[in-house]
């Protein structure tokens, strides 16, 4: 967890040589996350299965079906919302370690729900 920038600092695992990233996230999930974190702190290293397991308990506990509880999952959704709100390709590329930008383009897809909104909201429909 870094401060001032509200974000969790996470290394990418395909590459041989972990490469640090911070993941800007809400004040709200920053400070969840960060409270999570100073609990287990005496644990050391929160390893991967260890933060899939307080990802599933957190997430039963609001009601998130199973399958979507995976960090993954969390990235992808990350990612969009990130270029939905404005950021470029390439901001979102160095954000998420993408050494391609071809990675980070498949985010950038139409969700039929989008188009019709802005047809919606420009009065179109």
């Amino acid at each position: 967890v870094t401060d001032p920038f509200p974000g969790v600092i996470m290394a990418t695992l395909k590459r041989r040589a972990p490469v640090p990233r911070i993941v800007p996230l809400r004040d709200d999930v920053y400070n969840y996350v960060r409270g999570v974190l100073e609990r287990v702190r005496d644990l050391g290293r929160v390893d991967r299965s260890y933060a899939r397991k307080l990802m599933l308990k957190a997430g039963s506990a609001i009601g998130i079906e199973r399958q979507l509880l995976h960090p993954h999952v969390f990235r992808h959704s990350r990612a969009i919302e990130l270029l939905k709100s404005g950021l470029t390709v390439p901001e979102v590329a160095e954000l998420l370690g993408h050494a391609n930008i071809q990675s980070t383009m498949r985010y950038l897809r139409v969700a039929p729900i989008d188009i019709y909104r802005k047809l919606k909201s420009a009065g179109l429909l």
